[in-house]
């Protein structure tokens, strides 16, 4: 007779190792849904992780658990909100205390000043794609690598941006962060933000392995302090 799946199974070192896929998805989802749960902090890094966040950030899955924005493109997995970049430093001026359609006005009047660094013009393009609002992003990310040519985090903007655009482009932006991850194995921003497409790639082994490698660099960083508090998420996941 068939043994039954998951729940009752042994745990083998590969379960502890990696949370099976369906788990992985549901606890990455809800940490990283905007304003209710653990990356409306963390996965913006706007504010510094704390313990304290850790155990008052609900997992919160479902439908109603996003907004939709403006030109939104369908996640691949229903459950996470718009895809987005995670930056390593929070916006200027107190940006990061508002709301993400608040922070596009104000990063557009940033934007506007003679000299805006390349910086700015990424942070909007953040903003625009957590809005969903992939239009106004790729504008935002394309004016940054004007200015910063190969910029990383704008690089990594346009590639998110690729894989949002079809199948055939998220299997070029999957490739194209894990080239970036091997090119460079000490960057948490690149780790990081590997982890975090590996999540709407529903490719549980490699979130944990960027995530893990976040930490091990640095974990005292903003970055490396996030990433540890998502991999307790799915820590818990697992039980």
């Amino acid at each position: 007779m068939p043994q039954p799946d998951a729940p009752d199974a042994p745990d083998t070192p590969s379960r502890r190792t990696t949370p099976p896929l369906k788990r992985v998805l549901l606890a990455a989802g809800a940490a990283a849904v905007v304003g209710g749960g653990l990356l409306g902090m963390a996965m913006a890094l706007d504010k510094e992780p704390t313990e304290v966040a850790v155990q008052r950030a609900p997992l919160q899955v479902g439908p109603g658990a996003t907004t939709p924005g403006p030109q939104q493109s369908p996640a691949p997995a229903a459950e996470l909100p718009p895809l987005s970049l995670s930056l390593d430093q929070p916006p200027p001026d107190g940006i990061a205390d508002l709301d993400a359609a608040q922070q596009v006005v104000r990063l557009r009047e940033l934007t506007a000043a003679p000299g805006a660094p390349a910086r700015r013009y990424v942070e909007l393009g953040r903003a625009q794609m957590s809005l969903g609002d992939t239009t106004s992003a790729e504008q935002a990310f394309r004016e940054a690598l004007k200015r910063a040519p190969g910029d990383t985090a704008a690089t990594m903007g346009m590639t998110f941006l690729d894989f949002l655009s079809g199948k055939a482009g998220e299997k070029r932006a999957v490739a194209a962060m894990a080239k970036m991850a091997r090119e460079r194995p000490r960057d948490q921003l690149v780790l990081f933000n590997q982890g975090m497409l590996s999540v709407y790639a529903r490719d549980p082994n490699a979130v944990v392995k960027a995530w893990q490698r976040t930490v091990e660099i640095n974990p005292r960083s903003r970055l490396g302090m996030a990433a540890r508090m998502l991999l307790e998420r799915l820590t818990q996941a697992r039980g």
